[in-house]
């Protein structure tokens, strides 16, 4: 795959586990994607994400560089709720 396996873990990493970026829209309705299923809320600099298939993305919101684009914008980071990181910044 190309991909740099991490010291002392040879063994036990076979599989790249890359991840793909998809861009999500934030509607003023509190929807997400214009899926009435799929919600969202924002308070005290966390944003939760609340999809349809149960998972639910709760991150921190704050300012940061976007390093590709050369200007500033707004980032999150944090987790699901099966443990897996979400990262995240605004493209438009």
């Amino acid at each position: 795959f190309g991909y740099t396996v991490v010291p002392g873990f040879a063994e036990t990493q076979t599989n790249a586990n890359i991840q793909k970026a998809v861009a999500i829209m934030l509607n003023n309705d509190g929807t997400i994607n214009e899926n009435p299923d799929d919600k969202w809320s924002f308070k005290n600099q966390t944003l939760e994400l609340n999809w349809s298939n149960g998972n639910i993305d709760k991150v921190i919101v704050e300012k940061g560089w976007d390093w590709e684009n050369k200007k500033e914008t707004i980032l999150f980071t944090g987790l699901n709720n099966n443990g897996t990181t979400i990262w995240g910044k605004k493209s438009q």
